[in-house]
């Protein structure tokens, strides 16, 4: 759990694998056989959760064998299909009570109530003689039972009931009045209704008004929790006396299980369900004193829930440490316990529930005004200490919709909008920084406040509760993003998405030979299906029970969408597959393939059904919404329509089609272009609609609205835009990839667009109130993703070539005169010069005063990707991808020295005392004579990925090495030792090797930097970037997490003064934080706070 904290948000079936299955495998024949309840899984309230058990179970049962697992449930057919197919049919002995004979049953029944009264009898040995009950008596008990195990249960609850304590009345009662009013019925559920009756009236005789309304109360809440609780919590959620809910359910023991006094921990729960249906259905329960009104109850715990919602804080489980991870709180349950009592959690989990089954008024209505503007926060941070952000999700959805649907006087209207608002930021705040709040409760406070849009109604009401003495410039963004969401997981580009038919789920295609799967809701990854080549394409069954994907091996491969088990490979095509879907009656598959040929397939059988033959590659593949046609989309420019059935060629547009779409109706066609245009075409007629223009690129994918109003297209610039599909108008630009986006796609219900991209990211986008709004990340060449600071701290210069004031985030000058953007910067030691590198081979020298271009050093061949100052900047020694490192006079700009390498030189740099030069190529890492260009030593690592960044330590003792894959070494400059090697590591080695002061860091081989125990003496002030983290490297601390759209795939991060980091975004803004004052804030909460493992 530690090692994943987020498992809590993964797919039930990974976390059966996690945390069971690999666990038996490990301890193997040596665990002994256990039996496994799982009682009454029809009484789950979640049918999703069901079948998601179900599923689970299905696919892991062949690793379970260790295991008996015995399910209860009544015969709803959601259960009982599972286990009519698939891997549980043939593992699972199957028992059906109302299948068996009735005299069967009352056998059984019969058996069971003379143990039970003979126990009863036993117990009151003094108040019976030996025959009772009489045979005659057991027989008369089993008839009334007709069969049902639970009228038999309840009588022998209300019989042995010890606040009567006279069992001998209780069954004279029992048989007399039920068989007096049941002779007339033959139906078992109506006997069971006469006892449930007999059991009311007899515990409440002559029921006053008050005591039925306190009954009702307190009995309709136990009914309609959607958790249990304990008497006192009840009491404490209803605001109630003590003992007031036991008083109220003394007599009714034989319905309700009441745990006594001793065990008030234990929940409060109906013996059977049947009761709720019998309480709250007034043609079934006559007397109108005991029926519960749903909509009343509902009201009445809704309101219970805000009120008690009250008594939220800040803080609540007293955590202190802000850069903490919830799973690193050792007795985290233990305060969770102490601080959020279960009433407490009960009103945080299910207050929207209640809510949007209640009947609205102005008290109702003023409890939601004051949660949304007072605790909103504070609910958030206790949902992510209680695992519970998902479901935070779907309440605040419920609660938007509810206030939004219901019918209100406009003035009242008005006055909730300020609370809807507040409802709709929360749920756009909690999407947005789900993963971190999913894992670390108090950056509510931190991160996530921080980069909160600062023109929303949310951060105007809670601004006040960011106490993180940070400074940001030139972030966050003024308003929401239409980008919903970022998911982050894939290794490389994704090449297509696809949504569930429910919504809830998405699946995307990567060129990392994964297809994955993730919750909409939020974001979080769900399940990996693998296959053993780049996947190409993917799709969901019209049934959402299957994936399919294509993949570059030239096979389609099919899974079971809930298990996650592969289903069949499906073979026959010469070239990769780069298009598949389902037809919509989920018999047949449809594939494109660079072979020139579409194929059909049978879904279940996995039978090649024809061929259809095309001229050049398949970009596109479509079926019509009827089934019986399909699109296609070739190289060559031509859209080919077919007879799905027959597979005959119907109709050749001549027209771009680099992608495809029907309309809902089937009756329009639209296909991307290479020159930014998507066409509409008439399926029947098949002439030109209409055209629909965006800028001159290339439209990688397009789809239509469910409705089919719109239309979405991705294009080869990295954005997606919108168009009215009737009036052709363009609605809106998402901006926000940085890469090529290949696939897009509309929600089920129109409100969502997901979309793919080469950046390794999906993103959710929201489709309806986009409007105009632009993100505003445009890519940019990997030349612009370098930065540094002055030697001062004040001024920050990119390789966008654009100059930035530190202090207050501003761009003060664009350079000119140069060579476009450079690929590699440095000051000199005095900050009067600086010099860049460009991708043509070019070095340039500015000066840092006015900025006006110096020298032009030539005589690199490619791209110079690194460059340095010697320290008393006299001297410039560059690295390029020529295979050379080259020294020269920083004030004549004349070349001294060129030292040749085998590989390109990624990274060089001068030692402190300007005798040594040190380079980075390859996998080797070379030290050399700076005035004789002799070699002095090779630090080589073999394997791995290889050194693209290298650095002396600032007393010229160690030099620090990083690789492309998260790694870095520090090796002993003198005797060539490696001292150190650090896994999971994205900052540069400047970054740490800036950090070092003349004394020896203590040093744990293979353990990571920040997270080890080892601590790091000898540290100056230094904040690095690690795994989407800004650390506080001298505290070991985490100070602040970056969300994606912050984040440069490089992950550059450059330490000033000891107090500011600059990132460089995307979009070429240089982000700037302040830390100043950040040893003050942090001193305090981390020396009072025991919970650390840093």
């Amino acid at each position: 759990m530690k090692s994943h904290p987020d498992i809590g948000y993964s797919g039930l079936s990974y976390q059966l694998e996690e945390l069971i299955v690999k666990p038996l495998r490990l301890v193997g024949e040596s665990f002994f056989a256990t039996v496994v309840v799982l009682d009454a899984l029809d009484e789950c309230k979640d049918n999703d959760t069901t079948s998601l058990v179900l599923s689970a179970l299905s696919r892991q049962v062949a690793e379970l064998s260790q295991l008996k697992i015995l399910v209860t449930s009544r015969p709803e057919p959601r259960i009982t299909t599972v286990f009519h197919s698939g891997n549980l049919r043939s593992v699972t002995h199957r028992v059906v009570l109302h299948e068996l004979q009735l005299e069967v049953v009352k056998d059984d029944i019969k058996r069971y109530l003379t143990s039970k009264l003979a126990e009863i009898r036993d117990y009151y040995s003094d108040n019976f003689e030996s025959i009772w009950p009489s045979l005659d008596d057991i027989r008369r008990l089993t008839d009334l039972s007709f069969g049902l195990f639970i009228f038999a249960a309840t009588s022998v609850k209300f019989i042995q009931d010890r606040n009567y304590s006279d069992p001998g009345r209780q069954l004279t009662l029992l048989l007399h009045s039920t068989v007096k009013n049941t002779e007339s019925s033959s139906s078992p559920y109506r006997r069971l209704d006469q006892l449930y009756v007999q059991v009311l009236t007899h515990a409440f005789p002559d029921i006053s008004s008050d005591l039925a309304a306190r009954l009702r109360r307190v009995l309709g809440s136990v009914i309609h929790l959607q958790d249990p609780l304990p008497p006192s919590a009840l009491e404490q959620l209803l605001d109630l006396r003590p003992t007031t809910v036991r008083r109220t359910l003394l007599h009714l023991h034989s319905v309700i299980i009441v745990p006594d006094k001793e065990n008030d921990s234990q929940v409060i729960r109906l013996l059977h369900p049947s009761f709720f249906d019998f309480i709250t259905d007034p043609t079934r329960c006559l007397n109108p004193k005991f029926v519960v009104n749903a909509e009343i109850q509902h009201t009445l715990i809704a309101r219970a829930c805000l009120g008690t919602m009250k008594w939220l804080k800040r803080d609540i489980c007293a955590i202190k440490n802000p850069g903490i991870l919830n799973s690193e709180i050792h007795d985290l349950p233990t305060r969770i316990a102490t601080h959020v009592p279960s009433h407490l959690q009960y009103a945080c989990r299910h207050w929207a529930f209640h809510l949007e089954k209640a009947m609205f008024s102005d008290c109702l209505l003023d409890l939601v005004k004051e949660f949304s503007e007072k605790y909103l926060l504070y609910w958030v941070e206790v949902c992510s200490v209680l695992g519970e952000l998902r479901h935070a999700l779907l309440a605040l959805n419920t609660a938007k919709k509810s206030l939004s649907n219901v019918t209100l006087p406009v003035q009242v209207k008005e006055s909730i909008s300020d609370a809807v608002a507040l409802l709709d930021d929360c749920e756009r705040f909690t999407r947005e920084f789900f993963p971190v709040l999913s894992v670390s409760s108090l950056q509510v406070y931190h991160s996530a406040l921080l980069f909160t849009p600062r023109e929303t109604l949310f951060y105007s009401t809670y601004c006040a509760e960011l106490l993180f003495p940070v400074k940001i410039h030139n972030a966050p963004e003024k308003k929401w993003s239409p980008c919903i969401r970022t998911m982050e997981g894939h290794s490389r580009g994704v090449e297509s998405v696809a949504f569930s038919p429910d919504g809830m789920r998405i699946v995307s295609a990567s060129r990392d030979n994964t297809v994955r799967m993730w919750d909409t809701v939020s974001g979080s990854h769900l399940n990996t299906f693998r296959g053993n080549s780049r996947a190409l394409s993917v799709a969901f069954s019209p049934s959402g029970t299957r994936i399919l994907g294509g993949f570059g091996d030239n096979t389609l491969q099919l899974w079971d969408a809930v298990t996650g088990a592969h289903l069949i490979a499906l073979e026959g095509h010469s070239d990769s597959v780069c298009s598949v879907t389902f037809s919509p009656d989920d018999t047949l598959v449809v594939s494109g393939s660079d072979d020139k040929t579409i194929r059909l397939w049978n879904t279940v059988s996995g039978d090649h059904v024809m061929t259809l033959d095309g001229h050049s590659k398949v970009h596109s593949v479509a079926f019509s919404p009827d089934g019986a046609q399909i699109a296609s989309g070739f190289e060559d420019g031509t859209i080919r329509l077919w007879d799905a059935v027959t597979g005959a060629l119907l109709r050749i547009h001549s027209g771009p089609a680099t992608s495809l779409a029907f309309s809902p109706d089937g009756t329009q066609v639209a296909s991307g272009s290479y020159d930014g245009t998507v066409q509409v075409w008439d399926t029947v007629s098949g002439s030109l609609l209409r055209t629909l223009k965006g800028d001159e690129v290339y439209v990688r994918s397009v789809a239509f609205s469910p409705d089919g109003t719109r239309l979405v297209a991705a294009l080869r610039d990295d954005t997606l835009r919108l168009w009215d599909a009737v009036s052709g108008v363009q609605l809106s630009t998402l901006e926000g990839h940085s890469h090529w986006v290949p696939s897009v796609s509309f929600s089920p219900d129109g409100a969502q667009v997901v979309s793919g991209s080469w950046d390794s990211t999906v993103r959710l986008w929201d489709a309806v109130s986009s409007g105009d709004h632009v993100q505003g990340v445009k890519e940019r060449s990997c030349a612009d993703f370098v930065l540094a600071f002055s030697p001062d701290g004040t001024r920050v210069v990119s390789g966008s070539m654009d100059v930035w004031d530190a202090g207050t985030g501003v761009c003060v000058k664009g350079l000119e005169g140069h060579y476009g953007s450079a690929r590699s910067l440095a000051f000199s030691p005095d900050g009067t010069h600086v010099v860049f590198g460009y991708d043509n081979g070019t070095l340039q020298l500015f000066d840092a005063v006015n900025w006006a271009c110096l020298k032009t050093l030539k005589g690199h061949s490619d791209e110079v990707g690194s460059v340095a100052f010697s320290p008393d900047g006299t001297h410039i020694v560059s690295g390029s991808e020529d295979k050379s490192v080259r020294l020269w006079n920083a004030v004549t700009g004349a070349h001294l020295k060129t030292i040749l390498h085998s590989d390109p030189v990624y990274s060089v740099t001068l030692s402190p005392g300007g005798m040594r030069a040190v380079s980075a190529s390859g996998y080797l890492v070379q030290m050399w004579d700076e005035v004789t260009g002799d070699l002095l030593s090779k630090f080589r690592h073999d394997g791995g990925p290889i050194v693209i960044s290298v650095a002396f330590s600032p007393d010229g003792k160690r030099i620090v090495c990083g690789s492309y894959g998260q790694r870095l070494w520090i090796w002993d400059a003198t005797n060539h030792t490696r001292l150190l090697e650090i896994e999971g590591h994205s900052s540069s080695a400047h970054s740490l090797a800036r950090s070092f002061k003349l004394n020896t860091p203590s040093l744990d081989a293979h353990d990571d930097l920040v997270e080890s125990k080892v601590p790091l003496t000898g540290l100056v002030p230094c904040y690095i970037l690690q795994k989407a983290w800004i650390y506080a490297l001298n505290w070991k601390q985490r100070i602040c997490w970056i969300p994606p759209s912050y984040r440069t795939v490089e992950d550059i991060a450059v330490s000033g003064n000891g107090n500011r980091v600059a990132l460089l975004t995307h979009d070429g803004r240089v982000v700037i934080f302040d830390f100043t004052g950040m040893d003050s804030y942090l001193q305090p909460l981390i020396s009072s706070d025991s919970t650390s493992s840093l």
